[in-house]
């Protein structure tokens, strides 16, 4: 198989999950794709991203400030850029056996785009995850996202995800459930 047909199929292999955190672990951004593993883990990106700000910085401490750049498990891997100029670590979760080169190209486009889109909050270290809720739109101008019509039920789903994520319990399993009946019928 030829190069550029390899670069034609993997334009097309988006991730499964995209954070964008502080280091210090505060998430920023965190999208999923609706995918298997999303609609198990929806409502635990906070608790994903306090992971991977502390795998990071164990890392850091313990083998000589070295830099974790990925994660293998049996079906999935999580990719890692850190941005040690910013403060920020931008994590990707994809299908194992995609092209490491093809996830280090995205991962670099993610945080270019959050970089040059919110340097302002950055600079001034106005960090709160609500001045970034828009940030999918802009990876789906860059292509990192499939479809407007994919974007807008994630994000949909993210807004309510958060809205009444501290809600009672019972009304969490219904908006689980509601959810879970759109994204089946989108």
């Amino acid at each position: 198989m030829s190069t550029e047909t390899i670069g034609q199929l993997t334009a097309n292999i988006k991730p499964h999950d995209i954070f964008v955190i502080k280091i210090e672990g505060l998430p920023l951004f965190a999208l999923c794709s609706c995918g298997l593993n999303c609609k198990k883990c929806a409502d635990q990106h906070d608790l994903q991203a306090g992971f991977i700000s502390a795998i990071v910085a164990f890392c850091q401490e313990v083998f000589s400030r070295s830099t974790i750049k990925a994660i293998l498990l049996d079906d999935l891997q999580l990719n890692i850029h850190v941005d040690t100029q910013n403060n920020l670590i931008f994590a990707v979760t994809h299908s194992e056996g995609v092209p490491r080169d093809h996830i280090r190209d995205q991962l670099n486009s993610i945080a270019q785009t959050f970089v040059n889109k919110y340097h302002h909050y950055l600079e001034d270290d106005l960090v709160r995850p609500k001045f970034f809720e828009n940030f999918g739109n802009e990876l789906l101008k860059i292509g990192i996202l499939p479809s407007e019509d994919n974007i807008t039920s994630i994000l949909a789903q993210q807004q309510l995800t958060q809205k009444h994520r501290q809600e009672k319990p019972r009304l969490w399993k219904w908006l689980k459930k509601t959810l879970n009946r759109t994204v089946k019928l989108s």
